[in-house]
């Protein structure tokens, strides 16, 4: 059997590490942008198209919104005495 060295081989693994983790990184680095550009663009696209349906709903709502803002507006505010809770008596 053949003496095998552990400090060897851990020089040799750290060394072969040391030299592939960069090149690791500059192939994820490149190999990714373009695929995280490709799914930012078609999740920009997705957005960008318009829903006639969708627009007159929110546009329905909004004026809704606007008439309920409205109407609470008008009403009198009910007037509160400090210390009051709901479920408990005023002393």
């Amino acid at each position: 059997m053949h003496n095998l060295d552990i400090t060897l081989i851990a020089v040799a693994w750290l060394g072969s590490s040391l030299l592939m983790l960069p090149l690791l990184a500059f192939t994820a680095r490149f190999g990714l942008v373009p695929l995280v550009d490709a799914v930012a663009e078609l999740r920009a696209a997705g957005r960008a198209r318009r829903d006639p349906v969708l627009e007159r709903r929110l546009a329905t709502l909004e004026l809704r919104l606007a008439e309920l803002s409205a109407a609470s507006r008008a009403q009198p505010r009910p007037r509160y005495t400090a210390g009051a809770a709901v479920g408990h008596p005023a002393h």
